[in-house]
């Protein structure tokens, strides 16, 4: 692993020193045409770095806590200029997706959370909440602040999901959280749909006597 991080801007050769190279993905696509990508280390912070076409250098340290395992921080290449910063917690796992282009902004940010899933092939499902702020504004790489984004209120469902009620009783509740006439409840192993996210409570629809029935529940009984 290298310990110098080399970048080119206009020509003039420079060198960071006491960095180290954790992750890089060079992108070959039609339009990048071998910009790169890297996550280093410095000074105990972690770094994004960006450099385009142009060799302009564009970087971001808010992103990434300190004390992140370096071995849970990954880089995503998908398709149309765009990668992936990945950071695995134990039950959650954040993804900021960038655009890469002559200026690097961020797409999307979003936080996938593992949940039981009803299909006996797999043991987990993924529900997916990303930052409904990011379609509304322009984040560009080195003004992305970590810490406003990915808030519990700020979230959306990406797209409908199947679990299991993992508490012994989830009680059924309007979509103002209070709960419904007679406090009915369904119990743990129960499958329902997740179709929205409203911090804290997920809207989901279930099967109640042979028809389609839709409630409200506390996101923590499903997690």
């Amino acid at each position: 692993m290298n310990n110098e991080f080399y970048f080119i801007r206009n020509n003039d050769f420079s060198v960071i020193n006491h960095c180290v190279i954790l992750r890089w993905r060079r992108i070959d696509d039609n339009n990048s045409q071998g910009s790169r990508w890297s996550i280093i280390r410095k000074n105990d912070k972690y770094q994004l770095h960006y450099i385009n076409i142009n060799s302009e250098a564009y970087r971001n340290s808010s992103l990434i806590e300190p004390d992140i395992n370096e071995n849970n921080i990954f880089l995503n290449h998908s398709s149309n200029e765009s990668v992936s910063l990945v950071i695995a917690y134990p039950r959650d796992t954040w993804i900021y997706e960038f655009s890469g282009g002559a200026t690097p902004s961020l797409r999307s940010a979003c936080r996938e959370t593992k949940i039981t899933s009803p299909d006996d092939m797999q043991s987990i499902e993924v529900m997916t909440l990303c930052d409904k702020s990011i379609a509304k504004s322009v984040y560009p790489l080195t003004e992305v602040k970590g810490d406003a984004l990915l808030h519990a209120d700020n979230l959306q469902l990406k797209e409908p999901v199947k679990s299991l009620i993992s508490s012994d009783k989830a009680f059924l509740l309007n979509d103002s959280g209070t709960n419904k006439p007679r406090r009915p409840y369904l119990i743990k192993g129960d499958e329902v749909l997740i179709e929205a996210y409203s911090h804290p409570l997920v809207k989901v629809s279930y099967q109640s006597k042979g028809k389609r029935a839709v409630a409200w529940l506390n996101i923590a009984d499903i997690l």
